[in-house]
């Protein structure tokens, strides 16, 4: 349920026909992904269980790999305090109604700093760090999105539904659907595969040489 996930019925249909999983048995093991991780839990509350997965997906493989990549690029030692784990066992144990309230999150971190900062920080709206892919993807970088989500392997070999592929093109390029983040996976996911596809024949070059 989370809005950064892609829906498992879209990520079914990506891949081309002749390749794709049974549908049921995809589902069930993007749920037991999930229920592996909640099980650890003793009687998790949607909340809980919800906070628990987003903690050892969205942080640990997402947020925490940008930290540590933008920092280090510049030669900076990034520390995030609010992840020490005395904190992090202490902040798992609050009470639900500390954490969310009608209108915030972060309650009880709200009022820990109540007086200490402005108070129009104190009820801010949460910001992330988010850049404008769509605005990009449209623009100067069109074609580059469109050049190698067509031309890499992934999609010459039939792994990627060519017309899927398209219609998610043609969604973003003309009707400005929200699917930029899609996009940006689907980069990801084909840059890395032809750039390994290319690390293994030059290592099987030089094997056979």
């Amino acid at each position: 349920g989370f809005p950064y996930v892609m829906d498992d019925a879209f990520l079914w249909s990506l891949l081309h026909p002749e390749r794709r999983p049974d549908y049921d048995t995809m589902r069930n093991y993007l749920d037991n992904l999930e229920e592996s991780l909640a099980a650890r839990l003793n009687e998790p509350t949607a909340l809980q269980r919800a906070l628990y997965v987003d903690t050892r997906l969205w942080l640990a493989d997402n947020l925490m790999p940008k930290l540590d990549k933008m920092t280090m690029a510049h030669g900076l030692e990034g520390r995030v305090p609010f992840l020490s784990k005395d904190l992090i066992a202490f902040a798992f144990g609050l009470p639900e109604a500390w954490k969310i309230g009608p209108e915030h999150g972060k309650m009880l971190l709200r009022e820990a700093v109540r007086g200490l900062i402005p108070e129009r920080m104190v009820g801010r709206v949460k910001h992330g760090f988010n850049v404008p892919l769509g605005r990009w993807f449209r623009g100067e970088l069109s074609g580059f999105v469109h050049d190698t989500l067509t031309s890499s392997a992934l999609y010459q070999m039939g792994v990627l539904d060519p017309a899927t592929v398209r219609v998610l093109l043609d969604a973003h390029d003309r009707l400005q659907a929200p699917v930029a983040r899609t996009l940006w996976v689907l980069l990801l996911l084909t840059q890395w595969y032809d750039r390994l596809r290319g690390e293994v024949a030059d290592v099987q070059r030089q094997l056979q040489g």
